[in-house]
């Protein structure tokens, strides 16, 4: 609310007017009903009589209250039977709603959840709340961890319940896929067997290991060993 406390006393016919305005009380709309502003006059002083205008004196009435009123600027009158006038100027401010400026995302890696976003909003009224789930929870920081692939919606909300949304979607890259791995065992006991490991998706290059990563290599061909038993292991860029 905005309360306005000056007051402009106008004389008529050499009589000094006793009506003044107190205050005006100014109650916004809100992002849901922007023209449901209203306006309450206080006055004190002569009384009889009184009439009340916001539209400079177009058109008056007895209450001095108005309601229902969009944005903008309103100028107030009172006036008595001895036509003492009191003017003043108001402004019934636009509602001014959050606005979503930038989401910023980073993905999770290797399906596990350590992605981040993170918010930047500005406008609307007070403390900004920030959620990532359409509101079932809130907080006050803007940004949000340890977050999982999939879809969020983002919801910016002020103290008056004005509102901003975006949907974003934070992507896990695919582990690679060991799609096949072919063997030839040794001759005897000879160390002629071989491993030939396909393998497909993740992010390149892959990697390849038949020792559980202790030691890699950028090919899946592995010839000249005993036989024995290997754990093959497919890395991607990601280390996924």
């Amino acid at each position: 609310c905005v309360t306005v406390t000056d007051q402009v006393l106008v004389t008529t016919d050499g009589i000094c007017c006793q009506l003044s305005i107190d205050n005006i009380q100014i109650t916004n709309g809100d992002c849901t009903s922007p023209n449901a502003g209203n306006i309450v006059i206080s006055y004190s002083g002569e009384t009889t009589g009184l009439e009340f205008s916001i539209d400079g004196g177009a058109n008056f009435q007895a209450s001095n209250t108005f309601s229902n009123l969009a944005p903008g600027t309103y100028q107030i009158q009172a006036i008595d039977d001895a036509n003492c006038l009191v003017v003043q100027e108001i402004v019934i401010p636009a509602v001014s709603a959050p606005s979503i400026t930038s989401v910023d995302l980073v993905d999770p890696t290797c399906g596990n959840n350590d992605g981040n976003i993170d918010i930047t909003a500005t406008g609307g009224t007070g403390t900004l709340t920030y959620s990532i789930d359409n509101n079932t929870t809130v907080q006050t920081n803007p940004l949000f961890q340890n977050l999982g692939s999939g879809n969020y919606v983002v919801v910016v909300t002020d103290a008056s319940g004005c509102e901003a949304t975006q949907t974003v979607q934070l992507v896990s890259p695919n582990s690679p896929t060991i799609d096949n791995v072919a063997t030839v065992n040794p001759l005897c006991a000879a160390s002629d067997g071989s491993l030939t490991i396909t393998a497909s998706g993740g992010v390149a290059p892959l990697t390849y290991s038949i020792d559980n990563g202790t030691n890699t290599q950028a090919t899946g061909v592995y010839n000249g060993l005993a036989a024995g038993s290997y754990q093959v292991l497919v890395a991607d860029a990601n280390g996924c």
